[in-house]
């Protein structure tokens, strides 16, 4: 055969194999899980367990629990440095609904026309701080590169928990068939004082088992959903066993908080197949996935099964009571509305009219986040001197979802007071009154995972009852005396918020403050904010 022909022939079965989708590509190189887990959560999280044996992936699962701040913070942590080290580019997000499509966070990436990266850094890394975005927002606004991918099932994530806790019911129940007549006199004499709280503590802790039972619910945050339906198993049974008495409502409840842990085990095959669809999840790069603590076990096992090298990360801080959101705070999120509800914060004047998450993907979301730029671009600015407010306005006038009011812009000092109206979600606007100042910073200029860091030991420290100004009872910083000038200290403390004529002054930047309210009125009253 001719070399002509030869080389003709190589070229058709070239082409060929092209058309049937057998092209001889090399394969995806293997990349092993454990060694980036182990560099990735250095100092930050903690490895649950790792699989090496799949030959998809490698998928690295980050478990946390909803409510922890510092735990978001951690992760936010390791999902940049598996971006900046190895190119994660894909997550999968619990709490979002499959569409196969990315969240869209293009809105973000454009702000001030693609510029402003530091200050587009401290705003995402406070609003995680905050607890209104996650750890995957985070990277979705700051990477034009990564795509987020919620991979719940709609029908499966509508489902509620139950409002009450009817297993204490029933472990009151169990309780009371067990008690002697010595314990049953101490809990009348406790309810006829009424100490309610100490007499069910003590029913509660009297009966080894019902004290077992109890302990371990009261720190089931990261105990999976199997195990859960397994616990609520065994109270119905253990209360059939004694006779002992519950209502009818305890009953039906007890049957709907057990359904709905069935339904959350199914919520992790189907969380499994949606990121195992995300587009390039196994061809050999890094992928991100996000789940609960009640998830994480189930998933890891599944991952195995379909021969995805894994692994399970906790961040050390998992469910820490140590800069958590409160159980309010979490609520109000889960409804829908903004996290933070103190009198002086954005959330505050915005709650009545936010609908439900997604954040990044929404209107409201976006000029939420466009208006804490928008008031750390001013008291820069008036700081800074120059033609204010013509130095920052070119970067204001198109910010998404947000119309700041030129006219009402005025200096005090170094504070700025001005008006914005906010769009929201059904279209509507809301207007809006801050004021915004600067306060020193020592930090210099800082790489994003510095930031991250950095908030998260404020937040420890704040949590902790160090520094920073005075606190009050409920471990708030209150201003000095009620003077005009923020506390003494808040370089060490990044996170905290200060108590000052019945509003907030809070973080909006590493180096500035904000005071959000309804009316000029309600921002003018707390003084100078600047120092």
């Amino acid at each position: 055969m001719s070399t002509l022909k030869k080389t003709c022939l190589a070229l058709c079965l070239t082409i060929l194999l092209s058309a049937l989708g057998c092209e001889s590509s090399p394969p995806a190189r293997k990349v092993s899980a454990t060694p980036i887990a182990q560099e990735i959560s250095t100092g930050v999280g903690v490895i649950q367990k790792t699989s090496d044996a799949g030959t998809k992936g490698p998928m690295f699962v980050f478990e946390e629990v909803h409510t922890s701040r510092v735990g978001q913070l951690q992760i936010a942590i390791m999902l940049l440095r598996l971006h900046d080290k190895y190119g994660l580019k894909k997550i999968g997000l619990e709490g979002g609904i499959w569409s196969g499509r990315p969240l869209d966070s293009k809105w973000y990436h454009n702000l001030d026309g693609g510029g402003a990266r530091s200050e587009k850094e401290d705003v995402a890394v406070r609003l995680v701080a905050e607890g209104e975005i996650s750890s995957s927002e985070l990277m979705a606004m700051l990477f034009p590169d990564v795509e987020v991918y919620g991979v719940e099932d709609a029908a499966q994530y509508g489902q509620a928990p139950t409002k009450g806790s009817p297993e204490f019911e029933y472990l009151l129940a169990i309780s009371e068939k067990s008690l002697s007549n010595s314990d049953l006199s101490k809990v009348a004499a406790l309810l006829k004082q009424k100490k309610n709280k100490q007499a069910f503590e003590y029913m509660l802790t009297a009966d080894p088992w019902v004290k077992e039972q109890y302990d371990s619910l009261r720190t089931s945050s990261n105990v999976s959903s199997e195990q859960l339906v397994d616990r609520l198993h065994q109270i119905q049974n253990k209360a059939r066993q004694v006779g002992a008495r519950v209502s009818p409502q305890a009953e039906q409840d007890m049957a709907s908080e057990i359904q709905f842990f069935v339904t959350a085990s199914a919520r992790s095959n189907t969380m499994v197949q949606n990121t195992l669809q995300i587009p390039g999840a196994t061809s050999g790069v890094p992928i991100g996935m996000i789940v609960g603590a009640a998830h994480a076990d189930k998933v890891a096992a599944l991952l195995a099964q379909q021969g995805v090298s894994f692994a399970l990360i906790r961040p050390l801080d998992l469910d820490s009571k140590v800069g958590s959101m409160t159980a309010a705070e979490y609520e109000r999120k889960t409804e829908g509305k903004w996290a933070r509800n103190n009198p002086g914060t954005l959330g505050y004047v915005l709650n009545s009219h936010r609908k439900p998450p997604p954040v990044v993907e929404r209107a409201a979301g976006q000029s939420y986040a466009s208006m804490q730029y928008a008031s750390m671009l001013l008291a820069r600015g008036a700081r800074s001197g120059g033609a204010f407010p013509d130095n920052v306005w070119p970067q204001l006038a198109n910010l998404p979802g947000l119309r700041v009011d030129r006219q009402s812009i005025s200096k005090d000092g170094y504070d700025v007071i001005f008006c914005a109206w906010l769009k929201q979600d059904d279209g509507t606007e809301k207007e809006v009154w801050a004021r915004v100042g600067t306060v020193p910073y020592s930090g210099g200029n800082q790489s994003l995972e510095q930031k991250l860091e950095n908030t998260v030991q404020a937040l420890k420290s704040e949590s902790e009852g160090g520094g920073g100004g005075g606190k009050d009872g409920n471990g708030k910083h209150t201003a000095n005396s009620g003077g005009e000038e923020p506390p003494e200290g808040r370089d060490s403390h990044l996170a905290d918020d200060v108590e000052r004529k019945g509003s907030t002054i809070s973080r909006v930047g590493m180096d500035t403050l904000a005071v959000y309210g309804s009316s000029r009125e309600d921002v003018k009253r707390v003084g100078k904010i600047s120092i």
